[in-house]
């Protein structure tokens, strides 16, 4: 598949398995929080892999798009587990800068 060629796309997926490998460390107040996060990841690379097999831009484009708009939401998961679990901040700061990286280069796709 074209798709697995895309460095956006295996970053993405290190992303989902950091975020899985992180979340059972949550406490079980967070359940609802987390399974969002893992949603929302999951929406960003479905949305990556469907935009890269349309052919043209402006379809190409409404995924992308749909894909960094979950990515964002993952990003405020993130801000909001800070805030209920200061502990984690250096660790969620740290996924965030990842995420971050990953949106742009989203954004720079053709």
């Amino acid at each position: 598949m074209n798709h697995t060629k895309l460095h956006s796309y295996r970053r993405m997926i290190l992303m989902m398995k950091a975020l899985q490998a992180r979340m059972p460390k949550w406490t079980a107040g967070m359940a609802q929080l987390k399974d969002q996060a893992e949603r929302a990841m999951t929406s960003s690379i479905l949305n990556l892999v469907e935009g890269n097999g349309r052919r043209t831009k402006k379809d190409r484009a409404c995924f992308f798009n749909r894909a960094t708009a979950s990515l964002c939401e993952v990003h405020a998961c993130l801000d909001i587990i800070k805030i209920r679990m200061p502990a984690y901040e250096s660790e969620l700061v740290a996924l965030q800068r990842e995420l971050e990286i990953i949106y742009r280069m989203v954004r720079g796709l053709p």
